[in-house]
């Protein structure tokens, strides 16, 4: 095995690979394909972390109160939370505005192709071009690290009530 790895290395060593990373990249970064693919991609990655949070408040809330509930309930969800979370998570981990503008952004994203209107309640706080929402990896960021801030309130209050037990 050591010789075989040995020839391999040596084999490896004696191609040439004609370009640098660099100019690897930057021929990627002229290929509109491989652009597109970035973008959706970063707008996959931001519906999908939001998604994943919204579905694991939807199957707290429903483990507390031992029926299916959904968090698209509206204001029936918003009640419900509060009886089984309390008033003290209530905007830390739903209702507060950096999660409010996070579902906003995945709605947009999800059923408009991220277009908005004059009526967009967050356009001054997230990036957009030709009416299009723009998601970055700072924003992937800064959506992970909110939403992991409110699972945390959300598992310190749930561990000490008996529903969650």
């Amino acid at each position: 095995i050591v010789n075989t790895a040995s020839d391999f290395k040596t084999a490896q060593n004696k191609v040439p690979f004609p370009l640098t990373i660099d100019q690897l990249w930057q021929a990627h970064l002229s290929n509109e394909v491989f652009q597109l693919t970035v973008c959706n991609a970063l707008r996959i990655c931001y519906v999908s972390i939001y998604n994943t949070y919204d579905n694991f408040i939807g199957q707290c809330i429903s483990i507390a109160h031992s029926k299916e509930i959904r968090t698209s309930d509206g204001k029936d969800f918003r009640k419900l939370f509060l009886t089984a979370i309390g008033e003290n998570a209530l905007d830390k981990c739903w209702a507060g505005e950096e999660i409010d503008m996070a579902r906003k952004i995945r709605h947009k994203l999800s059923h408009a192709g991220g277009r908005v209107d004059s009526n967009f309640k967050y356009k001054d706080k997230c990036l957009i071009e030709d009416n299009v929402i723009q998601i970055l990896p700072d924003e992937i960021k800064q959506l992970f690290s909110v939403l992991k801030e409110a699972v945390s309130v959300l598992v310190d209050i749930a561990k000490d009530k008996p529903e969650f037990q």
